[in-house]
């Protein structure tokens, strides 16, 4: 069963956007770790542990939309809509991955065709995006 511990509690005493931020910065930076700690996994040919890190990193982001709900429904309209829209294409990708037992689909979700390791995934432009607004 799948742990979210990270978003279980929204953080705070902060304006939604800024809660909105900090609960998807939080989710980004676990979403690198388990692709990290799968690559890792599969350098050492441990290929179950490496699909179960991708899987794991996949129902993260399909949880998203809905961890999120509350905090999105304090954010403007065009906001709101805008990440919500942008949460759910992303959980969209990743369910479709996952039913189908797409291990590539699940390596490579969120990044865009071309990135090289490192590059930021579409989750992390996301955030700066948000930031960037802020």
């Amino acid at each position: 069963m799948l742990e979210f511990s990270i978003m279980d509690k929204l953080p705070e005493g902060k304006g939604d956007l800024e809660r909105t931020i900090e609960s998807l910065r939080e989710v980004a930076a676990r979403f690198r770790a388990l692709g990290s700690e799968a690559e890792i996994a599969m350098a050492q040919q441990n290929a179950a542990d490496s699909n179960a890190k991708l899987r794991e990193r996949a129902e993260m982001i399909v949880a998203l939309p809905s961890r999120l709900q509350e905090v999105l429904a304090g954010l403007d309209n065009f906001n709101r809509t805008k990440i919500a829209m942008r949460l759910n294409a992303f959980a969209a990708l990743a369910k479709r991955s996952l039913d189908e037992n797409n291990y590539f689909g699940l390596g490579v979700l969120l990044s865009i065709r071309g990135d090289t390791q490192g590059d930021k995934n579409l989750l992390e432009k996301l955030i700066e995006e948000l930031e960037s607004q802020h």
